[in-house]
């Protein structure tokens, strides 16, 4: 059976989770719901966050990804050969996730392993669709209803006392 994949329609970012500074990329899916990477590299946060044309945030040391963007060669090869991005695997020992990018060059095609958000600011820069498996999204859901369920169990502990 093949896994099935949600197309990302939106992609928005967030500085702060639960009152902390937290890099977070919230990724808006084709049936209404949502995907979070948290603790984003910051230099790919802020690169995301300028091509999406969110508000900036001032950063006066160069990136690399300011290289990467100053070079529109790379930009074009890019856009011919990355096909799309597909976020698809967990780590539970690491508790990251990963994705596979596919790259096409005629008749032959090479898919690498990449930290997601790295592999979204790829696609974002070549105007590629992202795409995330079903299966994690569902277990996502099921994790983050756990934590507010123990958020609110410590909540209540905390009040009781």
């Amino acid at each position: 059976m093949r896994p099935s994949y949600l197309l990302v329609e939106k992609i928005s970012t967030s500085l702060f989770a639960g009152g902390e500074v937290s890099p977070r990329l919230i990724l808006h899916l084709e049936d209404g719901r949502r995907f979070y990477l948290e603790n984003v590299s910051y230099d790919i946060f802020v690169s995301i966050r300028r091509n999406l044309e969110e508000e900036g945030l001032d950063e006066e040391r160069g990136m690399i990804t300011d290289v990467i963007e100053s070079v529109p060669e790379f930009i074009t090869a890019l856009s011919r050969s990355l096909k799309h991005v597909l976020i698809d695997g967990f780590n539970p020992d690491k508790g990251v996730y990963s994705a596979t990018v596919e790259f096409v060059n005629g008749k032959f095609s090479t898919k690498r392993k990449m930290i997601p958000s790295h592999a979204i600011y790829l696609a974002i820069l070549a105007g590629k669709p992202v795409y995330v498996s079903v299966q994690l999204v569902d277990e996502q859901e099921r994790l983050y209803r756990i934590f507010e369920e123990l958020s609110r169990l410590e909540d209540k502990e905390d009040f009781e006392k």
